[in-house]
């Protein structure tokens, strides 16, 4: 499971990272952090920003999260535009069908 983001700055830069279970696993550690799974439904935006972060200080970023984060306008996922996402199944519910 990966996430491609698009990261852009208050000057109109922006710069584009793929973030993966290093970053994952970084934010599940964190005191504020939580389960990867849930994180899309229970804090998106500080999910999204440390996993950019996380791959941005991987990659030489020196700067403090607070310090990087006071610069970001935005992070978002890029849609890559694949069809069998990593989006995990829906499960079915005893004597329930997966057919419609």
């Amino acid at each position: 499971m990966s996430f491609t983001l698009d990261v852009e700055y208050d000057d109109g830069t922006q710069t584009q990272v793929v973030a993966g279970q290093r970053e994952m696993a970084d934010w599940e550690g964190q005191p504020f952090g939580c389960a990867t799974t849930d994180a899309m439904a229970l804090k998106p935006m500080a999910f999204l920003r440390f996993l950019a972060w996380s791959v941005l200080r991987r990659q030489g970023e020196r700067r403090s999260y607070s310090v990087w984060s006071d610069n970001v306008v935005s992070v978002f996922p890029v849609d890559d535009g694949d069809d069998e996402s990593e989006a995990a199944p829906v499960p079915t519910g005893a004597g329930q069908s997966d057919e419609t």
